[in-house]
């Protein structure tokens, strides 16, 4: 089986190189009769990680070819980040898919759902996520961080659905109770942000990380913390999640979106606006160990094995 993946970008960090990353590592390691080639070899699939890491030359020339055409879904992509074609690009690519793979139920019970008002008929899978379970680990070394709680937060592009403001609100209200405490920021944020301190003016105790490529330094960062606080909005699958839950790290989130999903309330549990962070942070942290086991043990039911397992099942089919 001769697969290429088209991807590009210069860039890697993110949720799309991280998965690129994952699912070449997870189909090499699993599947070594795969061969993964460049678009000019003959090949017999076309795998799109996402409607905006292909064009649509590169799709016809594969069609032509006789390939099939695979597209992930990763949700509905933004016209001021795709040149005014985003959500051009989702519909005109869905229509060309010979299978589409949604991140999530939620994924495709609000993407799929647009797409099947648009005439989209093509056949479907829902696979979630992979995360390197060897890498991202609760044993292992960590680094000096000051604090307790110490209170993970990631973020790598400048997105309002992140909710900084969210962050900074928790941290405010946590930070007046428990001046011992440390928000670990790990990752890129706005400049205007970084600028003016994150907006802390009460001499709120944060460290920032910086933005890590490497799993291993990772992996390592993310270990030395308590708890991560993700107030994302209406993420897919996000891959942080898995690396802090493979970790061990239990995870307050954003109730609506695919992160739900994969935590649930066995570790962790959504944002509820009826009680205060406080109360949920101490909850979390009385709670620690049972909610940590629990986190590893869905992180192993996501491991980059089982995610190759289950693409390989839908490049068979198709």
């Amino acid at each position: 089986m001769r697969i290429h993946v088209p991807y590009i970008s210069d860039q890697n960090i993110g949720g799309g190189y991280t998965f690129y990353d994952n699912f070449i590592k997870a189909m090499t390691d699993k599947y070594p009769e795969v061969q993964f080639v460049p678009e000019s070899e003959d090949h017999d699939i076309l795998f799109a990680f996402s409607c905006t890491t292909v064009n649509g030359e590169t799709i016809e020339r594969s069609k032509k070819r006789g390939a099939k055409f695979i597209l992930r879904m990763d949700g509905v992509p933004e016209d001021n980040r795709n040149s005014g074609r985003g959500s051009r690009r989702l519909v005109e690519y869905s229509l060309l898919a010979d299978h589409i793979v949604y991140q999530s139920e939620f994924t495709l019970r609000t993407v799929g759902r647009i797409l099947q008002n648009n005439g989209v008929e093509c056949p479907r899978s829902i696979i979630r996520n992979g995360v390197d379970t060897d890498v991202f680990t609760p044993d292992g070394d960590k680094i000096g961080i000051h604090g307790s709680p110490k209170i993970l937060h990631i973020a790598y592009r400048k997105d309002p659905n992140k909710r900084y403001e969210e962050v900074v609100a928790m941290y405010r209200e946590y930070f007046m109770s428990n001046k011992e405490a440390n928000l670990v920021l790990l990752g890129r944020y706005p400049t205007e942000w970084m600028t003016y301190n994150m907006g802390f003016f009460n001499g709120e105790r944060h460290q920032r990380l910086g933005i890590v490529s490497d799993r291993a330094t990772k992996a390592m960062m993310i270990r030395s913390c308590d708890f991560m606080f993700y107030p994302s909005f209406a993420d897919p699958a996000p891959n942080v999640v898995l690396e802090a839950l493979a970790c061990g790290l239990p995870v307050i989130y954003a109730g609506y979106g695919g992160t739900q999903e994969l935590v649930g309330m066995k570790a962790g549990f959504p944002i509820d606006p009826l009680d205060n962070y406080t109360e949920q942070i101490n909850h979390i942290l009385k709670n620690k160990e049972q909610f940590a086991s629990q986190a590893r043990a869905i992180a192993l039911d996501h491991s980059l094995g089982m995610m190759a397992i289950k693409y390989k099942e839908v490049f068979d089919i198709v």
